[in-house]
C-alpha cells in the first residue's frame, strides 16, 4: 500500500467499521493496532477509559461480557481535510446493531451509535477518541419475561426460537434417566428441579417425576434458562411469574424459597438473562 493510500481519508469507515467488530469481538490484536495510546473511550453507560492500558486491563476483566456479533453496519466520514498530512484531523460516525451469541446465556441485541476521531499519524490513521451511545428501545413486559426486557432484545430471543427449532439448532428434547428406565422430555415445560436426597425431582408443567441424579449433575443438561437459586432448586427463569424479598413465584402457582445471603445475587441473574445486562 503507498503512502497516498495509507493517508487517504476514505478508508476510515471501513476502519471504524473493524475497530468495533474487533473490541466487540474481544480480538485485541486488530483493536489495539488502530488506535492511538491515549485514546479516550466513552461508552453508552457514560463510563469514559482513557489510553489503551486502562482499555486493555478492562477489556481482560469484563469476563462477564458475552463476545458480541456487528451486523448492520452504516460508517460514513463525515469530516475530513482535502490534503491528510501527519497531525490530520477526520471524523466518522456509524450504527451497527449487536447480537449475542444464540449459544450465550445472556442473550442481548441492541443498536448503537458510534462517532470516532480519527488522527494522521506516521504510522497510518489511529482513533483518538470513540463514543458510542445506545438507541432507546421500547421495553417489553410479557410472560415469557420475569421482568421488563428492551423490545430489541426480546425480538431477537423470538426469532432465535423461532429459526433455532425450524434448523434443529435447539433441542427439543433432552433424556434424564431413572434407575433402568429413561424419560425424555422438553426443557421447556420443565418448572423446576427439586433436589431429594441422592435423586432429584424433577417437576413439568403436566407431571412430576424423580430421576437418578444429583441436581449437579442434572445443570449440564439443560439450557440457559435454569438458574439453581437454592442448594435443593433448580428454577427455569422462563417459567418465573414474580418475586418477592426471598422467594420465586412460578407460572403454576408454586413459591420457590431464596437464602437471604443469595437474594441480590439470584435477583441480579435473573435481570441478565432477561436484558443480557451488558455494562
Amino acid at each position: 500500500m503507498s503512502a497516498n493510500d495509507i493517508a487517504s481519508a476514505d478508508r476510515l469507515p471501513a476502519l471504524a467499521e473493524s475497530i468495533i467488530a474487533a473490541y466487540f469481538s474481544k480480538n485485541e490484536g486488530p483493536l489495539f493496532a488502530a488506535v492511538a495510546d491515549d485514546c479516550t473511550f466513552v461508552s453508552d453507560q457514560g463510563t469514559t477509559i482513557q489510553g489503551v492500558e486502562q482499555l486493555r486491563e478492562i477489556m481482560r476483566k469484563r469476563t462477564d461480557m458475552p463476545a458480541m456479533m456487528v451486523r448492520e453496519t452504516d460508517f460514513r466520514l463525515v469530516s475530513a481535510p482535502e490534503e491528510a498530512h501527519e497531525g490530520s484531523n477526520a471524523v466518522v460516525t456509524g450504527s451497527y446493531k449487536l447480537y449475542s451469541s444464540p449459544r450465550e446465556q445472556l442473550l442481548y441485541a441492541a443498536t448503537q451509535f458510534v462517532t470516532m476521531c480519527f488522527t494522521l499519524t506516521d504510522k497510518g490513521w489511529r482513533a483518538f477518541h470513540m463514543h458510542t451511545s445506545i438507541k432507546p428501545s421500547d421495553s417489553v413486559q410479557e410472560e415469557i419475561f420475569p421482568i421488563k426486557a428492551s423490545r430489541e432484545t426480546y425480538e431477537y430471543v423470538r426469532e432465535i426460537l423461532r429459526t433455532g427449532s425450524k434448523a434443529g439448532i435447539l433441542p427439543s428434547r433432552i433424556m434424564l434417566e431413572n434407575n433402568e428406565s429413561s424419560r425424555y422430555v422438553n426443557p421447556d415445560d420443565i418448572l423446576f428441579v427439586e433436589a431429594e436426597g441422592k435423586r432429584s425431582i424433577v417437576h413439568c408443567l403436566h407431571t412430576t417425576f424423580p430421576v437418578s441424579s444429583l441436581i449437579s449433575e442434572v445443570i449440564p443438561q439443560l439450557p440457559g434458562t435454569f438458574l439453581r437459586v437454592h442448594r435443593s432448586y433448580l428454577v427455569n427463569t422462563a417459567h418465573i411469574s414474580g418475586m418477592r424479598k426471598y422467594a420465586l413465584q412460578l407460572s403454576d402457582g408454586t413459591e420457590i424459597p431464596i437464602p437471604e445471603r443469595r437474594y441480590a445475587e439470584v435477583r441480579r441473574e435473573i435481570a441478565l438473562r432477561a436484558t443480557g445486562g451488558l455494562g
